[in-house]
């Protein structure tokens, strides 16, 4: 979608609304690689009451892109138990 709009010269606004913060860091691994963003993104990772990741992302106006293995964020075993 990010590619259609930039072919057609539009920004792209990238949501994570309601989500934890496995899906607040894949947002912005996508963020990191969209050639035309908007001024924002809605990155909500912490709405969920549990989010099962091992240090949460927490929200912030300016946000980096997770260095960890995989997207950046660690579960815990027993979530796979």
């Amino acid at each position: 979608m990010a590619e259609v709009a930039a072919d057609a010269g539009r920004p792209a606004t990238p949501i994570s609304a309601f989500d934890t913060s496995l899906g607040a860091a894949m947002t912005l691994h996508l963020c990191a690689t969209v050639p035309r963003l908007s001024a924002g993104a809605e990155l909500i990772p912490d709405m969920v009451s549990e989010d099962p990741a091992v240090d949460p992302i927490e929200a912030s106006p300016e946000m980096t892109v997770p260095d960890g293995p995989g997207v950046g964020v660690g579960l815990p075993d027993s979530l796979f138990d």
